[in-house]
């Protein structure tokens, strides 16, 4: 998902995925667990499923982002396939910065952008691989979903 916020708030609300967020331009911030987060260019948001925030652009700029939702089954089988089947995988913070990780995070929606000449998943691939409209993977700027 990409999206613009000028003037817009969104309400307390929670996401049933695992949300990626890849912070691009402008400040943005998200009231969670009883404190403001700040975005800034090149942070990540990571947000649990259920994992209850606000958000907003903050400062009078245009806050550009760019998510990714990821369904509770597909984090619970990358744990397994890291070894971690004793317990689910969580992020441990809200918000953070690493330049590592966020350059790799900006390559992906980038490669995701020029992907759009695939062609969307039929209804049965959608079903098949666990999906559903709130948690499954976009491709950033389209109504599709990558496979």
């Amino acid at each position: 998902m990409d999206a613009q916020v000028l003037k817009h708030q969104w309400p307390r609300y929670f996401n049933e995925a695992h949300t990626i967020g890849f912070n691009v331009a402008g400040n943005g911030g998200f009231f969670f667990r009883g404190s403001m987060q700040v975005a800034v260019p090149g942070s990540l948001d990571l947000l649990n499923p259920q994992d209850v925030h606000t958000g907003q652009a903050l400062g009078g700029q245009t806050w550009l982002f760019q998510s990714i939702l990821l369904s509770p089954e597909f984090v619970d089988d990358l744990g397994m396939q890291i070894g971690e089947q004793r317990r689910p995988l969580h992020f441990k913070q809200p918000l953070v910065r690493d330049e590592t990780l966020s350059g790799a995070l900006a390559h992906l929606f980038e490669s995701l952008a020029h992907r759009s000449e695939r062609p969307a998943m039929t209804p049965r691939e959608y079903q098949s691989a666990g999906l559903s409209s709130e948690n499954a993977w976009t491709i950033p700027g389209q109504n599709r979903v990558a496979r």
